[in-house]
């Protein structure tokens, strides 16, 4: 058998017994991501959106999900630190959310009440950022902004 006929065999059998590696992306990273946070495996999620950010870095929605990821393990700084970044890319209910939700954690209660007035704004129909809005009114010594708070955390 010839040099080249060998050489070409070869090739084949590595094409066979090696599998093919499949690339990818940002968008795959952060379905990921998204999968590992809807079941609650929100370090994996953190790191798949690590992932993604690091092909990506102004990717908003990676960003946005790994702020709630920190929310949820109750990393709150970290998760404020990752809404905020998100935000100087886009705007999202889910950062402004996250931004506000980690704000009022940190009993940071002035600011969690400008964040979550932005946030329901434009999402009216989250009872939690009501609920939370009426006990940061409370916190700050409030307590008629609280009840209007409340009652609509009531009604939703």
């Amino acid at each position: 058998m010839q040099t080249s006929a060998k050489a070409g065999i070869l090739f084949v059998i590595i094409l066979i017994l090696v599998p093919a590696v499949a690339a990818e992306d940002s968008l795959e990273w952060y379905t990921k991501g998204a999968n590992a946070a809807a079941v609650g495996n929100y370090a994996d999620a953190i790191t798949y959106y690590n992932n993604a950010l690091s092909l990506d870095p102004s990717y908003a929605l990676a960003m946005s999900g790994k702020a709630v990821a920190f929310n949820a393990l109750g990393r709150y700084a970290e998760a404020l630190d990752s809404a905020n970044q998100a935000l100087a890319i886009r705007t999202s209910a889910d950062t402004l959310n996250a931004r506000a939700y980690a704000l009022y954690k940190l009993g940071r209660y002035d600011e969690a009440i400008a964040a979550y007035v932005n946030m329901t704004a434009t999402v009216t129909n989250n009872a939690a950022a009501y609920c939370n809005l009426g006990t940061s009114y409370a916190q700050i010594g409030n307590p008629d902004a609280a009840l209007k708070a409340y009652a609509k955390c009531t009604n939703l």
